[in-house]
C-alpha cells in the first residue's frame, strides 16, 4: 500500500479489492474447503488400503500414482487456502484452526502413503521397466518415479518414513512460531515521513521508506525496524537454533553428509554447483565494492550505511509505476 498519513495501517476491509488476491478461486468459500478436506482424508484412506499391491500390476500401479498426485495436488490447495485466509490477517483464530487442521491432515496422509516410496523401491528394475511398457500412461510420471529411484540410498523403511512424516507437525514449530512472532505479534511503532507526519511503520512500508530521499527518514525506519527485531533477539535466535537442530535431525535420519547436501538433492543440486556459486559471488565482490564507492559520492556521503543502499543516486527522477502498469509489463516478459 503506498504510504499514507495517519499513525494507522489501514485494515483489509480499507485495501482496494484490485490490490487483494482473489483466494475466492481457490474455494470460493469455507464450505467449499470442507468438502475437499474430507475428500483428501477419503484418498487418504484408499491410498493406505492399497499397501503391499503397489507391485501387483502395471494397472495398479498407474491406479496408485494417479490417486498419489490427486492427493498431492489437493492437499497442497487446502493447505494453501487456509494459510493464504490465515495470513490475511494472522491473529484471526477461525484461519489459525483451518490452517493447523490443514497440516495435521497432511501429516495425516504423508502418513498414510509412506509406505510408496519404500514399495515403490523394492520392485525390481525389469518389472518396473515392463510396467512402463504396459501401461503408456505411466510416461506421464517417469521423471517423478525416477527421482524416488534416483534417492534410493536415503529412503528408509516402511516404518521408519512412516515415522519421519508422523513428526511433520513436530518439525514445523520453528517456522510457525516464528511465523506468529514476526507476523502476528511484533507490532512496529510509527516514524516521521519527510513531511513531518506520523506514519505507522511495517514490513510492507519499509522498502519505501528506504527508498526515501530524506537521509533521517531512512534511519529512523532502518533503527525502529531492527530496534524492534532486536528486542526478540533471543526468542527469535531459539526458533533459528530449533529450525537448524530440525535440519540436522532430518539430514541425519536420511543419511546425508550435511543438511545442506539433504536439502540441494531435493532438486538434484551438487553441493559443487553452490561451492561454485558463491566464489563467483567472492571472486566479483569488488564490482560490488566500486559500486557502493560511486554511490557514497554520488550521495555526498563521508560514509555509507545499510539505509542508503537502495535511495536514487540520480537527482530530479522520481519513477513512479502504477501497479496495473507493473502487472502488464511483468506479464509481457513471461
Amino acid at each position: 500500500m503506498p504510504l499514507e498519513k495517519g499513525n494507522k495501517l489501514p485494515s483489509r476491509a480499507e485495501v482496494p479489492a484490485a490490490l487483494k488476491w482473489q483466494i475466492e478461486k481457490i474455494y470460493a468459500n469455507d464450505d467449499l474447503w470442507e468438502k475437499e478436506f474430507a475428500g483428501v482424508k477419503e484418498i487418504g484412506a484408499q491410498i493406505a488400503g492399497f499397501q503391499g499391491r503397489l507391485a501387483e500390476s502395471a494397472q495398479t500401479f498407474y491406479q496408485i500414482t494417479v490417486l498419489q498426485d490427486s492427493l498431492r495436488e489437493k492437499i497442497y490447495r487446502v493447505y494453501a487456502y487456509a494459510s493464504m485466509r490465515k495470513d490475511e490477517d494472522n491473529t484471526n483464530a477461525h484461519y489459525q484452526i483451518l490452517t493447523d487442521r490443514a497440516q495435521a491432515l497432511f501429516v495425516e496422509v504423508s502418513s498414510a502413503a509412506s509406505y510408496l516410496t519404500p514399495e515403490l523401491l523394492g520392485i525390481p528394475e525389469e518389472t518396473l521397466a515392463r510396467f512402463f511398457a504396459e501401461e503408456p500412461r505411466l510416461e506421464l510420471y517417469r521423471h517423478f518415479i525416477m527421482e524416488l529411484v534416483r534417492r534410493k540410498a536415503h529412503t528408509l523403511s516402511v516404518s521408519e518414513e512412516r515415522l519421519i512424516a508422523m513428526s511433520g507437525e513436530v518439525t514445523s514449530a520453528p517456522d510457525d512460531i516464528y511465523s506468529m512472532i514476526t507476523n502476528a505479534d511484533l507490532k512496529f511503532p510509527s516514524i516521521k515521513d519527510a513531511d513531518g507526519n506520523e506514519v505507522e511503520l511495517s514490513e510492507g512500508r519499509y522498502i519505501q521508506f528506504m527508498e526515501n530521499r530524506d537521509r533521517r527518514v531512512r534511519r529512523d525506519a532502518f533503527e525502529t525496524l531492527y530496534g524492534t527485531y532486536n528486542k526478540q533477539r533471543n526468542t527469535l535466535a531459539t526458533c533459528l537454533m530449533s529450525s537448524v537442530k530440525k535440519d540436522i535431525f532430518l539430514s541425519r535420519a536420511r543419511h546425508y553428509p550435511t543438511s545442506r547436501a539433504f536439502y540441494l538433492d531435493d532438486n538434484n543440486i551438487p553441493e559443487a554447483v553452490y561451492d561454485q556459486l558463491i566464489e563467483v559471488v567472492h571472486e566479483h565482490n569488488p564490482l560490488v565494492h566500486r559500486y557502493m564507492r560511486l554511490r557514497k559520492e554520488a550521495l555526498g556521503f563521508g560514509d555509507l550505511h545499510m539505509y542508503d543502499i537502495y535511495t536514487p543516486i540520480v537527482k530530479g527522477v522520481d519513477i513512479k509505476v502504477p501497479f496495473e502498469e507493473a502487472k502488464k509489463t511483468v506479464a509481457a516478459g513471461m
